[in-house]
């Protein structure tokens, strides 16, 4: 553990070497020197001499004392140019200049270098580890959970773990020796703390926030407060910086003396037994710390402390219960977030709605390479925030990123283009933030993008291409996402997809084919969706997609034949959904089509053409459901088929005629339902036929037509035989 001594008289030495004026601020008058130096000026440099005896390099560009933080960066804005930030602790304040590289060259001269061969021992004097003891050892990553040799323990389980020691363990400490080995700690590990962190991010817990890392100290503070005015005397908390999770756990102590000590203690995975603790008698104190000053001197961090933290925010989500979780409403609802990607990227993924709404504003005055970046807002394994709010199920958030883009400000802010890649968020395998929302089944995410959609399409004026692309969400193999809706038979999230389809085609003019594409949602492989939603009994999704057809119509012109095309549902190896439907027994699906007919005949003036393809269902090979069906013994499909022939036949217009031809038709291998039936044994599904066909020929008056006769008698002269007979 590395004990802290708190800053007192923080202003004290600076006062000392350097007078400022009512207009100046500390870090304007060290700005200043570093120019007179610069430019040759034989001019004293308090500030500057003070900061080079005692400063220490944090990182190839970064170097700081307990005073000051001087950073190097590009400019944003001008790519050819760099920008010198100065951080004064002791005001809170931070001052930006843009410089010329040769400016940076000099004073990366001037300032002491860290030696990469510095002994490292060197850099550990104020600490009190005991290194025999408790060796230091990186455990994220070093373990796997039990049984599950391809699941790694990570930084995220650790800290969880950590989290609940500070909770269950006496006076809130975690055991140093159940961390100083991976074995120690595999054996100590809680298995739930598997899913702990994640659960709590989506969670929304009261008092989260992103801040600065600069911040760190201001919103412990914060903390502080409300712990202190509820009686509240340890808090723990997950730091999430970038791809990393710590743990802080915040204490307030009282001593016999009466005193009253507020510790600060931050736990990082990647440095096991080397907690940071800072200890101070006020408040006041703590909130002058960065995040850089919880992190582990050790060398061979400093460049991971460099990229990760001192230049990037913080994530903060506090650990308490749900009902102690309330007292920290409001607590850090005013400390502004740093106006960063990483900043972004991190809103979006613990849901902070509040700060993430104050940066929207701010982005419409920035230039729009500078916009695109922070609302793309990549982490360092390339995946944007919006695709990480989404995936934690941060519907207002989502809802506050399109309504903001939706609004006046932002039109023509953004090209086409940008603001495609902005909103389909695609993660590092092509999968959108749309598509991971309805395989997530995540309906109020789902209803916010559709619901704003329209609108935003009419502020940047996409066309219906650029639209039906967004909706269509294909993954890198051409998937649409709604195949996998329909396979896996959510119907609920079809159902909502289906509904926002016509404000849709009316906003963003989508067209007859694109609708219909949506709505075949066929995979890499030209497989419809609908195939496989009847192949696997879902008939909900088919009774979604037909009771949404009419309200389509009066959008686009869809035909009767378009219908048949759909409902048939083709599949490569050409076999239709319903005929596997009928194959496989799916009287739920077979049953929700053939009610529907009399809609689809007044909707789409279906007809007698329209009908018999439904009835029959051939594959490509012109070979009937219904015949399989007869062949698979599915005697409940054969009867609804004929069942539905007989309900529907006079509302298409069949004739006797019609009705004979349906009842003769042979298959490929010459042969007709009854007589297949017959051949096959299956004796009481021929008696079903010839039952069906004279109840049909008493309802429509045509016992006396000479086909009707001839069949009749001749499928009950076969019936009449002892054994299987032959067929014609």
């Amino acid at each position: 553990m590395i004990t802290r001594i708190p800053r007192s008289s923080f202003s004290a030495n600076i006062n000392n070497t350097a007078q400022t004026n009512e207009h100046q601020t500390l870090s304007e008058l060290f700005y200043k020197e570093l120019e007179d130096k610069f430019s040759g000026k034989e001019l004293a440099t308090p500030l500057l001499k003070s900061f080079s005896e005692n400063c220490r390099q944090n990182g190839r560009h970064i170097f700081s004392n307990k005073d000051f933080v001087i950073k190097f960066s590009t400019s944003v804005l001008q790519t050819d140019k760099k920008e010198i930030t100065i951080i004064n602790k002791n005001e809170n304040t931070t001052l930006t200049q843009t410089i010329a590289p040769i400016f940076e060259e000099y004073l990366m001269e001037i300032l002491p270098q860290r030696s990469d061969a510095l002994d490292k021992q060197k850099l550990n004097l104020k600490s009190d580890r005991k290194e025999k003891e408790f060796p230091r050892i990186k455990l994220n990553g070093q373990c796997y959970f039990p049984g599950r040799p391809q699941n790694r323990i990570v930084c995220r389980h650790i800290a969880a773990q950590y989290i609940n020691d500070i909770y269950q363990n006496v006076d809130y400490k975690p055991h140093q020796d159940d961390y100083s080995s991976a074995e120690k700690f595999l054996t100590h590990f809680n298995k739930k703390c598997k899913n702990q962190t994640l659960a709590l991010i989506s969670s929304r817990p009261e008092g989260r926030c992103v801040a600065a890392c600069g911040d760190f100290g201001l919103v412990m503070k914060a903390y502080f407060d409300k712990m202190e005015s509820n009686g509240i005397s340890v808090m723990a908390a997950i730091l999430l910086v970038d791809n990393h999770a710590l743990t802080v756990r915040l204490r307030i102590k009282n001593t016999t003396e009466g005193c009253t000590h507020y510790v600060v203690s931050v736990y990082d995975p990647n440095v096991t037994n080397d907690k940071i603790r800072i200890m101070s008698e006020s408040k006041e104190d703590i909130k002058h710390y960065s995040l850089m000053d919880f992190m582990n001197v050790d060398y061979s961090l400093l460049k991971w402390s460099n990229d990760h933290v001192i230049n990037q925010s913080v994530a903060i989500i506090p650990a308490l219960p749900k009902e102690q979780l309330l007292m920290l409403k409001g607590s850090v609802d005013e400390i502004p977030p740093p106006l960063s990607p990483a900043t972004m990227n991190l809103l979006m993924a613990i849901g902070q709605n509040h700060q993430l709404t104050q940066l929207m504003t701010q982005l419409q005055k920035m230039p729009e390479l500078h916009r695109t970046e922070m609302l793309t807002a990549y982490n360092s394994i390339n995946l944007p925030g919006l695709y990480l709010a989404i995936n934690y199920g941060n519907a207002d958030i989502v809802e506050t990123i399109f309504n903001s883009l939706s609004e006046p400000g932002y039109e023509g802010l953004l090209s086409k283009k940008n603001l495609m890649h902005i909103l389909e968020a695609k993660d590092k395998n092509g999968f959108s933030g749309l598509f991971l929302a309805i395989s997530r089944k995540d309906k109020n995410v789902v209803t916010s993008i559709l619901n704003v959609l329209p609108k935003l399409a009419a502020t940047h004026h996409l066309d219906n291409e650029q639209v039906y692309k967004f909706l269509s969400a294909k993954n890198r193999t051409s998937s649409h996402v709604l195949y996998h809706v329909m396979a896996n038979g959510d119907a609920d999230m079809l159902k909502i997809v289906l509904d926002a389809l016509p404000l849709l085609i009316r906003t963003c003019h989508l067209t007859k084919e694109q609708v219909l594409d949506l709505l075949k949602a066929k995979d890499f492989y030209g497989c419809p969706g609908l195939y496989l939603a009847m192949q696997n009994g879902h008939s909900d999704i088919v009774k979604v997609i037909l009771e949404a057809l009419p309200c389509l119509a009066q959008e686009i012109n869809i035909s009767a034949s378009d219908i048949v095309d759909l409902l048939t549902a083709k599949s490569l190896a050409r076999d239709t959904g319903l005929f596997m439907a009928m194959q496989r027994g799916h009287m739920n699906v077979i049953k929700t089509i053939f009610n529907a007919l009399p809609t689809l005949f007044n909707t789409f003036k279906f007809d007698k053409k329209n009908m018999k393809p439904l009835l029959l269902a051939n594959n490509s090979n012109e070979y009937p459901g219904l015949f399989s069906a007869i062949q698979h013994k599915q005697q409940n499909v054969v009867e609804t088929v004929y069942l539905a022939l007989s309900d529907h036949a006079r509302l298409f217009g069949f004739t006797a005629e019609d009705i004979m031809d349906f009842w003769q038709h042979k298959a490929p291998q010459k042969y007709s339902a009854f007589e297949l039936a017959f051949e096959l044994d299956h004796r009481v599904i021929a008696e079903l036929i010839l039952n069906t066909i004279n109840k049909m020929a008493e309802s429509f008056g045509f016992t006396d037509n000479p086909r009707y006769i001839a069949e009749k008698n001749y499928m009950e002269a076969l019936l009449k035989k002892a054994s299987p007979h032959t067929v014609r």
